[in-house]
């Protein structure tokens, strides 16, 4: 596959949805490559690596060396920049790159315990691509809402309280006000303490798609071949997966291409870690 790199298709029609109370956008274009057997084949040729991303994906990895991601990066951060939050064109999407894509298989063990709802805080947009064919009907990417706090979105990432207000000013959020009233009642010294007590660690396989617990679904995105999603990070996310068995070789897992698009306003730096669940199996 001498001279292989991802190519958008001429015509793409994509679809902005508005998530849940806080209207979050969510892009999901449909036939987004024009050449998606050609990089599904490349992904199943990879090599793949245990997933250690905050010890929390399920599965395995591999780099994406492939030319085409500068592209896609340019023509999603502009899509969201201009369309799902309002603004016009400008500069500062020049430093809205994407460091590292990935090729992810997910196969969780199936007595093992993840982490699964969650928010990212390296990043403004996670963006992905379905390269599993026949899995519309069972897998997917949900958006929830926390019930007892009413959360939908939280940056957790450096400096949050700084952070969130620096989003709120350019994005329109109002994720500072919605964080600190329950912050101020909670039993936990810290934002840290607090922001971690709200993620669920004790997910099995299958990966729940409906409404369970303290959370509550605001939205769901299908898998289909060769759709791209793309979010905001700071929603509460996660893959679904309804019904599960091990694969048994990589062309039977969930795959897809995983971009995050860092931040236009913030500055790039590491996680805040998550309270670590156990190694993977």
């Amino acid at each position: 596959m001498k001279g292989l790199r991802l190519r958008m298709a001429d015509r793409l029609a994509p679809t902005l949805r508005r998530v849940g109370r806080d209207r979050n956008p969510v892009l999901v274009v449909d036939d987004f490559l024009a050449n998606p057997d050609e990089i599904r084949a490349r992904a199943l040729d990879s090599r793949f690596r245990r997933g250690d991303h905050l010890r929390y994906y399920p599965g395995y990895q591999a780099d994406c060396a492939l030319p085409g991601i500068d592209e896609i990066t340019a023509w999603v951060a502009r899509r969201m920049w201009t369309e799902g939050f309002g603004h016009r064109p400008s500069p500062t999407l020049d430093l809205a790159d994407c460091p590292r894509p990935l090729f992810s298989a997910m196969s969780p063990a199936p007595g093992a315990t993840y982490l699964n709802i969650h928010v990212d805080g390296h990043s403004w947009l996670a963006v992905l691509l379905y390269l599993s064919k026949d899995s519309e009907r069972t897998s997917g990417t949900a958006f929830w809402r926390q019930r007892e706090h009413g959360l939908e979105s939280m940056y957790l990432g450096p400096n949050p309280m700084k952070q969130m207000s620096v989003i709120d000013h350019v994005f329109g959020t109002r994720m500072l006000d919605k964080v600190l009233r329950p912050l101020g009642r909670s039993p936990a010294s810290t934002f840290e303490q607090f922001a971690n007590g709200l993620c669920e660690r004790d997910v099995r396989p299958p990966f729940p798609e409906r409404s369970h617990g303290v959370w509550q679904r605001t939205g769901i995105v299908r898998a289909r071949y060769n759709r791209l999603v793309a979010y905001p990070t700071w929603m509460w996310h996660s893959a679904t997966q309804r019904t599960y068995e091990p694969p048994r070789t990589l062309a039977a897992a969930r795959l897809t291409l995983n971009m995050f698009i860092r931040h236009p306003v913030l500055e790039p730096r590491s996680l805040v870690p998550i309270t670590p669940i156990g190694d993977l199996p």
